[in-house]
């Protein structure tokens, strides 16, 4: 039999990443997650480059009940035109404004069936548990939107009647009240409905009559294809990524902080087939939201990998932190029982993720 051994030659031994300092080797250990991350927060930008942040007009399409727009007397159709005597372009305008100036009385210019009138409303502190279990605590809320899309599984009510979040009920219900102000109930919060008055008109929403449409599990207040772009520079887009990114990674963390609770039915883990799942989804809404998916996708693997497990980047990198400290090196044997624990552990996490897939899949 041949020996398959062999020593390193001298010029393999310079390149070799066993011979590079311990810094040189962190480094490298590094580059996977950090690629990962770059390549989530490029994808990101790269949308806001050249497509664009979309636009939302400041024209009110739904409105909370009791909250400070509605007890304000803003209605329907309301179109803001200033702020304190400021232009108004969008509604991230006044979100931004409201966020910032809570509890601060400001005065609206409306535009309402042809004439300007003047309303003046101070945003409210809102502080509440969500559906997820998750402690909410935000300031600045108006109660008034001009929102897009819902889904169907959502809604707990229509106008009183409790759809138990079924979505044919939803849906039944709905079609019925096409083109007229409705009121749905979804339950934002764990023990009690947020109830929103809105229209859903029947031009955008004839998808509710074809079950085979992609769309036949939502229901829509505005056409989500007049949507109008604004492009970000090289800068502004890739500050807002990062922003964007430090959202979903504060998100992910209050999400896994309730999931011990059980109040939550979020599913915690998932394998090839609800990524499978999640893939085909997004790739049918649209170029701009599978890079997105992509991108959070690349995000979720960054976060992986720097787990302090062995075998996984952040394993290694533990290893040489404890060599940094101690100026020794892991021993081998050490090395080869952890990598077995880490494999034991990571191949466990994969048959109980693709197990749970099978379990949501058969019931």
């Amino acid at each position: 039999k041949k020996n398959c051994e062999r020593r390193l030659t001298k010029e393999e031994l310079e390149v070799a990443f066993c011979s590079k300092k311990v810094w040189q080797r962190m480094l490298i250990v590094a580059a996977g997650p950090f690629i990962n991350f770059l390549l989530c927060i490029s994808l990101i930008a790269g949308l806001y480059i050249f497509r664009g942040e979309g636009i939302i007009p400041p024209v009110i399409n739904v409105i909370a009940v009791d909250t400070a727009s509605y007890d304000a007397g803003f209605k329907l159709g309301d179109k803001i035109l200033e702020m304190d005597g400021i232009k108004v372009k969008s509604f991230q305008q006044v979100y931004k404004r409201t966020k910032k100036e809570f509890g601060i009385p400001i005065k609206y210019k409306v535009l309402r069936d042809g004439k300007i009138i003047t309303i003046t409303m101070a945003s409210r502190e809102n502080n509440f548990i969500d559906w997820k279990g998750i402690k909410r605590s935000g300031t600045g809320r108006t109660g008034m939107a001009n929102g897009t899309v819902t889904a169907l599984k959502d809604i707990n009510s229509v106008d009183g009647i409790i759809t138990d979040e079924s979505p044919d009920k939803a849906r039944e219900l709905l079609k019925e009240r096409l083109d007229k102000v409705v009121r749905i109930g979804i339950k934002l919060k764990l023990d009690e409905e947020d109830i929103f008055i809105t229209v859903f008109p029947s031009a955008i929403n004839k998808h509710l009559y074809n079950p085979r449409d992609d769309y036949y599990d939502r229901i829509f207040a505005r056409d989500p294809k007049k949507t109008i772009y604004r492009r970000m520079g090289f800068f502004e887009a890739y500050a807002k990524s990062l922003k964007d990114v430090g959202n979903i990674l504060k998100e992910s963390y209050k999400l896994f902080s309730v999931l011990y609770k059980g109040k939550t039915e979020e599913r915690a883990i998932g394998g090839v087939v609800k990524i499978s799942e999640y893939a085909s989804s997004f790739s049918k809404e649209g170029i701009s939201t599978y890079i997105t998916f992509l991108a959070v996708l690349s995000l979720v693997i960054a976060l992986i990998n720097i787990l302090p497990i062995p075998l996984l980047d952040g394993g290694f990198m533990m290893f040489l932190i404890y060599e940094a400290i101690s100026g020794k090196t892991v021993s081998p044997l050490f090395q080869r029982y952890a990598f077995v624990i880490g494999l034991v552990i990571l191949g466990g996490i994969m048959i109980i993720a693709n197990l749970v897939d099978l379990i949501y899949t058969l019931f």
